[in-house]
């Protein structure tokens, strides 16, 4: 469990010089919102993170669009989705970068 303003870190090993594809991260509302790029022929194991914050160009914009499970998920490699959740808590000082941006206050 993850509270609002954290950080996701993930690390990956072992991948094999044939595996390449993309990792890409889903909201709770199954909007992607970030994706990364992975070639085992150029690097067997590497380190990754984020920080969800409100934005309108990841159609994002209140922190409720955070809370929820959220569902990493691998394209081109067999490897089964990982989940990861964003309780209703704040990092103490976070609400400075997840506040509510929505224009229509919903």
């Amino acid at each position: 469990q993850h509270r609002l303003g954290e950080h996701v870190f993930f690390v990956a090993y072992g991948v094999a010089p044939n595996e390449n594809g993309t990792i890409r991260v889903y909201t709770p509302k199954n909007i992607e919102y970030v994706s990364y790029f992975f070639d085992g022929s150029k690097k067997s194991q590497f380190n990754q993170y984020f920080k969800p914050d409100t934005t309108f160009r990841k159609n994002t914009c209140k922190p409720e669009d955070f809370i929820g499970v959220w569902t990493m998920v691998f394209e081109g490699v067999p490897y089964p989705p990982i989940q990861f959740e964003f309780i209703n808590e704040y990092l103490p000082g976070a609400e400075v970068d997840i506040k509510n941006l929505c224009r229509d206050s919903t």
